[in-house]
């Protein structure tokens, strides 16, 4: 990702920037004690992680293999492990009601 954006110029692209506070985000999902903290984080997450994605495959008129590679496998991977995480905390949210 960093290279993407070396390569296009500048130093922190906004699908970097996406990425990373969806990372970040995850992190406070992962670590929150509440459910529904936990919940809201990991949603902020998918919803970040959803963004990176499509700016991936619009920073440039014609994204090229590097950037495809980096939105497939966020699709593929990482947005359905968020979703599976996202249930698990529903889950969670109503054992403790």
């Amino acid at each position: 990702m960093r290279a993407t954006a070396a390569s296009t110029g500048s130093s922190s692209s906004a699908a970097e920037r996406a990425l990373l506070s969806g990372l970040l985000a995850v992190c406070e999902g992962v670590h929150a004690y509440d459910a529904d903290r936990k919940g809201e984080a990991l949603r902020r997450a998918r919803c970040l992680m959803s963004r990176c994605v499509g700016l991936l495959l619009i920073q440039d008129a014609e994204p090229e293999g590097e950037q495809l590679a980096w939105a497939a496998r966020i699709e593929s991977e990482v947005l359905p492990t968020l979703g599976g995480l996202i249930r698990w905390s529903e889950k969670l949210g109503r054992r403790e009601r």
